[in-house]
């Protein structure tokens, strides 16, 4: 599998998971929209995710390879990182995301990020140093 297809399905796991957050009222567990009725909370966490997947996509067409690299670098530690999130968070009282369907796909996300930045890095390792 190339670096340029597991980025891509690492990406479109994130969506799914986007997806499965708004059935799971991830909104629920946010400081700052937990306090706010579902309905506007539900609003603000879908509005909130216009300019965040804007940015995700603009780096993700970008020419600049040193911008896209980091960028990619950037997006695997997250896919790592919020692995660590969801298992912090897995005895919260508003935690919905029980399901195998969504454990899979977090934990998918975090094994997919490893493995796209060790075969980035060992596909263009002087951009490391």
């Amino acid at each position: 599998m190339t670096s340029e297809l597991l980025i891509i399905v690492n990406l479109s796991l994130f969506v799914v998971h986007e997806l499965d957050a708004v059935r799971c009222r991830e909104w629920r567990m946010i400081y700052g929209l937990n306090h706010l009725n579902d309905d506007t909370a539900y609003q603000l966490f879908a509005a909130l995710h216009v300019p965040m997947l804007a940015v995700v996509l603009w780096f993700f067409v970008q020419a600049n390879v040193e911008y896209r690299f980091w960028f990619e670098a950037a997006f695997d530690a997250f896919l790592i990182a919020h692995l660590g999130l969801h298992l912090a968070f897995a005895r919260h009282p508003k935690n919905r995301f029980s399901s195998r369907f969504s454990k899979a796909v977090i934990a998918l996300m975090a094994l997919g990020g490893t493995l796209h930045g060790v075969l980035f890095i060992l596909i263009n390792p002087q951009a490391v140093l």
